[in-house]
């Protein structure tokens, strides 16, 4: 614009809107962690930018106070990105040790110093949310250095907000009446349990009281009745309010919310002073002014569009983060804080309509599958990955086929529950205690004891596969040549209401997704598990050459004999597995695949599951997430007699 041949007196307001745009008009800040690095790089691109709008300010001297409006909101648009990402990325342990310190030091309180009504506290109840001072809300002016060892400690009790103060509210919106599931009070649950996750990304350490406390509710919970609904929704929630931690504005937005609304003035304010200079502006270059469309002036009908759609676009921000979770936290907290509040009809009406509208699912519930069977000789397509389309996008190895993804379903939950409650009296093993309470173990315990967790999980897989293939022929025949979708066989289990084989072919499927599509979410080094991977498909192609059906390879694999690679493994397993009945067998494979998820799901990389947040979500990290509250362990890898 600035070396144009022509006079063109829009070229300023189109500069300033393109920086505008190029800054972030939109809440999310990056979509890696890596680009949290990249701050002032960012920051100097917008320094850059902005002064070329100064420079074409200066030189048509037209849209002064507009561009000058839209150039503050750009460098407050830029702190509030920078901010964020400096958080994410270096200012996560300043932020976080109060929220440390507090855990460490929370065990020595009551919930009364935190409850100032008259309340009937009772007998401890571990179900009870109402005895726990676990961290919601609290100001940093709040806070000063305790010596001797200098922990942030708070000075006025009755400004923090905390599950205790939370559950305890006598407002009605909070009631048994008013929020009849505690959906309302488990958004700040979740929020609360965030902040204890925050701990661990920071590399602080929960006191061992806390650890109990938490590990003691969860399992409590997760024995009463059908509360693993309850909470997978919690952790669904925590791990929403993790991922906006990291990648996008709103923890730098909540800490001012004065200011986002100000900012939505300020920027309609602007787009109509810019609507109003955009009505008296006349083109100094007479050939422009004869450009138009439909009798209207090219150049005003672009303007106008642009002062429009971004006007809309700060609208829509605006509204998706009033209706954010962090939204319903701030003003949940408000409302308990404020008895006028909670007297407040009116008030009490706007905020159950806040809070009760969700715009966006955090997480779609689904499970990637992923079968070796189906999948061994599936080639890329050579002309969409090469090696010129490398450098654009990555290439599927050989065999690398994702199959069709499935809803997560209620029965998955339910077992895998069930397993999270046996972990509060026992290691989590591979499968090997599942086998052993089964008591069929036999000649099944030895596939649990081989040279990796990704051995176990590809053997398994396969022996799983094919009793899935044995129990389809059986129900229903033989399906066409070339069809290996599983689906119909599913869906005639599901008929029959056999949970167990539900859960026992959609873990595995989903476990060997993991090996092929996510590695860094497993407990062995990433590269071994793709090297791993590379060669049971190798396998997979030397042994079923020439297999292009699933009789063919159903025959084919039935056939082979023992030997020491991991699809022989799996066909020698799969032909024990077959001598057991099909009921008992569904039982053995759903509750060992039940404790793998769990095995693989505690991990000490949460850096990789928090990057794994940013493509969607993965149901692992929400196993991660719950293991880590109910403080599960899992048995060392060399004392299972590998």
């Amino acid at each position: 614009m600035l070396s144009a041949s022509f006079i063109n007196g829009l070229f300023p307001i189109w500069a300033v809107f393109l920086v505008r745009f190029y800054g972030g008009t939109d809440s999310i800040s990056v979509y890696s962690i890596e680009d949290n690095r990249s701050v002032k790089t960012f920051n100097w691109i917008i320094l850059g930018l902005s002064s070329s709008v100064i420079l074409l300010f200066v030189k048509y001297q037209t849209f002064g106070l507009p561009l000058f409006v839209f150039l503050v909101l750009t460098g407050f648009k830029t702190w509030e990105r920078a901010a964020v990402q400096n958080s994410a990325s270096n200012g996560l342990a300043k932020d976080t040790k109060v929220i440390a310190d507090f855990v460490n030091y929370e065990d020595q309180l009551y919930i009364e110093d935190f409850v100032t009504d008259e309340h009937d506290f009772g007998i401890d109840d571990p179900t009870d949310m109402g005895m726990y001072n676990y961290l919601v809300q609290f100001e940093e002016t709040n806070v000063e250095a305790h010596p001797t060892l200098y922990q942030k400690r708070f000075k006025n009790k009755e400004e923090v907000v905390t599950i205790g103060k939370i559950w305890h509210c006598k407002g009605e919106l909070l009631s048994a009446t008013g929020d009849p599931d505690e959906r309302l009070k488990d958004i700040c649950l979740s929020f609360a349990w965030f902040n204890l996750l925050r701990c661990r990304f920071a590399q602080y350490s929960l006191s061992d009281q806390t650890k109990r406390k938490l590990s003691t509710h969860v399992h409590k919970v997760l024995g009463s009745g059908n509360n693993y609904h309850r909470i997978f929704r919690v952790i669904e929630l925590e791990l929403a309010f993790l991922y906006d931690s990291f990648y996008t504005t709103y923890p730098t937005i909540f800490r001012f919310p004065i200011y986002k609304f100000v900012d939505l003035l300020v920027s309609i304010a602007g787009c109509c002073i810019a609507a109003f200079s955009l009505r008296n502006y006349e083109p100094a270059n007479q050939y422009l002014s004869g450009v138009t469309v439909f009798g209207y002036n090219v150049g005003r009908v672009v303007t106008g569009s642009a002062i429009g759609i971004f006007a809309v676009i700060e609208i829509g921000e605006f509204l998706r983060i009033l209706y954010s979770d962090w939204a319903k936290v701030m003003l949940i907290c408000c409302y308990v804080q404020r008895s006028k509040w909670q007297r407040s009809n009116f008030i009490e009406k706007v905020l159950r309509f806040i809070c009760n509208r969700r715009l966006l699912k955090p997480w779609e519930e689904v499970l990637g599958q992923y079968s070796l069977l189906e999948s061994f000789d599936h080639n890329p397509n050579a002309l969409l990955y090469n090696s010129f389309t490398s450098a654009f996008i990555d290439i599927p190895r050989n065999g690398q086929k994702e199959s069709a993804r499935i809803k997560l379903s209620l029965e998955v939950k339910q077992v895998v529950s069930h397993f999270v409650q046996l972990s509060y009296i026992r290691p989590v093993t591979n499968g090997l205690s599942s086998l052993q309470q089964n008591e069929n173990y036999g000649d099944l315990i030895s596939a649990c004891k081989l040279e990796s967790p990704v051995h176990v999980i590809m053997v398994w897989h396969i022996a799983t596969s094919v009793c899935e293939m044995e129990s389809s022929q059986t129900n229903q025949g033989m399906e066409r040549d070339g069809d290996f979708i599983m689906a119909p066989a599913i869906q005639r289990m599901e008929a029959k209401g056999d949970t167990n084989f539900i859960v026992a072919t959609s873990l595995s499927k989903y476990c060997a997704y993991l090996v092929a599509f996510c590695p860094r979410l497993l407990p062995c080094h990433a590269y071994s598990t793709e090297f791993i991977f590379d060669r049971v498909v190798c396998e997979g192609r030397e042994y079923l050459e020439g297999c292009h059906s699933k009789p063919s390879r159903y025959q084919k694999i039935m056939a082979l004999g023992p030997g020491e690679n991991i699809l022989r493994r799996g066909a020698e397993l799969a032909k024990h597995l077959q001598t057991i009945e099909e009921p008992t067998r569904w039982q053995i494979l759903a509750d060992f695949w039940a404790e793998m998820m769990l095995f693989v799901a505690i991990s000490d990389d949460e850096t990789a599951h928090a990057e794994y947040l940013a493509k969607g979500g993965e149901f692992v990290t929400h196993l991660w997430a719950l293991l880590y509250h109910a403080g599960a362990t899992k048995q060392d890898w060399t004392e299972m007699d590998v």
